[in-house]
C-alpha cells in the first residue's frame, strides 16, 4: 500500500510521489512518467479517487470569483510598476449574449 506523499520507485527504474489526488513526476523522467501511469492503470479505485479528489480541488480552489481577483491584482501590480497610480481596478462592461 502506497501512503499520501509517499516516493515509489517503479519497475522501470523512474520515480514518482503519490498524493491524494494525484502523482507527480519529476520533468524529464519518462521512465517516472511511464511507471506512474502502470502503477493508476493497475488500480483503478485508486484513479477514481484521485480524480474525485483533484476534481473537487478544483472546484474549490479555480472559482471565476478568485480569477477575477487574481488578474485586477496582475493588472494592477503591473500598472503601478509601469508608473501608474491605481486606487481601485474594476472589471467594467456589459455582458454579450
Amino acid at each position: 500500500m502506497v501512503g499520501v506523499g509517499q516516493r515509489v520507485w517503479g519497475r522501470m527504474n523512474g520515480q514518482f510521489t503519490v498524493y491524494d489526488n494525484g502523482i507527480l513526476v519529476s520533468s524529464q523522467d519518462v521512465h517516472g512518467l511511464a511507471d506512474a501511469l502502470e502503477f493508476l492503470a493497475s488500480d483503478p479505485g485508486k484513479r477514481t479517487a484521485m480524480g474525485r479528489a483533484g476534481r473537487e480541488l478544483a472546484k474549490a480552489k479555480f472559482t471565476k470569483e478568485r480569477l477575477s481577483k487574481d488578474i485586477r491584482s496582475l493588472y494592477g501590480d503591473l500598472l503601478q510598476k509601469n508608473g501608474f497610480q491605481v486606487q481601485a481596478l474594476s472589471l467594467v462592461g456589459s455582458k454579450k449574449d
